[in-house]
């Protein structure tokens, strides 16, 4: 049962708005899932995160920064690394507008 949905076409000028396609519709399990979102707000505006789900491993892409991975999870254990990098404002503040979600929670993209 092969099935394929198109996120991103050049030749079109076309990004695929957010989604969520259920295992189900895969002809995987319940906890399976493929979902994108496209964060907002700061520096982090445009960039889209694609979630795949085994329901047990879960990895986090990002199309629009080379298809990097930015962490995962398999089950309750966080893969990935923090960054030792913090950005600072002028001011001396921390800047906390580049925020991508955690992957740690059921609900990572709520």
């Amino acid at each position: 049962m092969d099935k394929s949905w198109v996120n991103t076409d050049t030749d079109c000028s076309f990004s695929a708005p957010d989604f969520h396609i259920p295992g189900r519709r895969l002809g995987l399990e319940d906890g399976a899932y493929c979902r994108k979102q496209t964060l907002r707000g700061g520096r982090q505006s445009g960039v889209e995160i694609i979630e795949i789900s085994n329901g047990l491993l879960s990895l986090r892409v990002c199309p629009t920064r080379g298809m990097g991975i930015v962490d995962g999870a398999l089950g309750a254990h966080f893969l990935g690394m923090g960054s030792a990098v913090q950005i600072r404002l002028a001011s001396g503040a921390r800047d906390d507008s580049v925020n991508i979600p955690s992957i740690s929670g059921s609900n990572a993209f709520s």
